[in-house]
C-alpha cells in the first residue's frame, strides 16, 4: 500500500488539489499566500485542517526553527501558523515546548520575547505546567532570554503552585512589561 494522500479544499467555491502526499501538503502550506481550506483522505475517513492532519504535523514539528521564524514573522506570516502554534502549545506539550525554545531562540528583541510570552509560553504554561515547568526551571537557570521571556508571561489561568515556580525561575530579571 502507498504513501496516504488528500485532496485539499483551495476555496470556497469546491476548488480542490489532486491527491497529494503529507510532504506536497507541508511544501503548498509553507508557500501559500491564500489558504488551504480543508483535506480529505482520498481513501475515505475523516478530513482535517491539512496543518492538524497527523503526518503534516510531524513534518511541522521536525522543523521548530523554521515555524518559528515564520511565526515571528509579522508580515507575510501564514494565516494558519498562529493558530496552530497555539493549537500544539495547548495540546501537546511536548511539540509545544519544542516551539518555544525554537521561538525564544528566533526572536530578535523584547517585542519579540513579549509575543512569545503572551502567547505560545503562556498557553504551554496554562495548559500542561505540571507537565514542562521542570524543562521551564531548568532553562530559565542558564538561559537569559529564556528567563527575559518568561518574565513577560501573565498568571492568567495558570495553576498557582505552577506559577510560584514560573515567580521563583524568573528571579530578579526585570518584567518585559516595564
Amino acid at each position: 500500500m502507498g504513501e496516504r494522500q488528500w485532496r485539499v479544499l483551495t476555496d470556497a467555491a469546491g476548488g480542490a488539489t489532486p491527491p497529494l502526499p503529507a510532504d506536497d501538503i507541508a511544501t503548498r502550506l509553507w508557500a501559500m499566500d491564500g489558504e488551504l481550506l480543508w483535506a480529505e483522505p482520498v481513501d475515505g475517513g475523516e478530513g482535517a485542517f491539512p496543518q492538524d492532519l497527523p503526518e503534516v504535523r510531524e513534518l511541522l514539528l521536525a522543523d521548530p526553527a523554521r515555524v518559528a521564524k515564520a511565526w515571528l514573522q509579522y508580515v507575510p506570516r501564514p494565516r494558519w501558523l498562529f493558530e496552530w502554534v497555539m493549537h500544539v502549545c495547548g495540546n501537546e506539550p511536548d511539540g509545544g515546548w519544542s516551539i518555544v525554545q525554537a521561538l525564544v531562540a528566533a526572536a530578535k528583541d523584547d517585542e519579540d520575547l513579549a509575543l512569545v510570552a503572551a502567547g505560545p509560553l503562556e498557553e504551554l504554561l496554562r495548559t500542561h505546567g505540571s507537565s514542562v515547568v521542570e524543562r521551564v526551571e531548568q532553562l530559565a537557570q542558564h538561559d537569559r532570554r529564556f528567563r527575559r521571556a518568561l518574565s513577560g508571561v501573565w498568571r492568567s489561568t495558570i495553576d498557582q503552585a505552577i506559577w510560584s515556580r514560573v515567580l521563583n525561575a524568573v528571579g530578579d530579571e526585570p518584567g518585559l512589561d516595564g
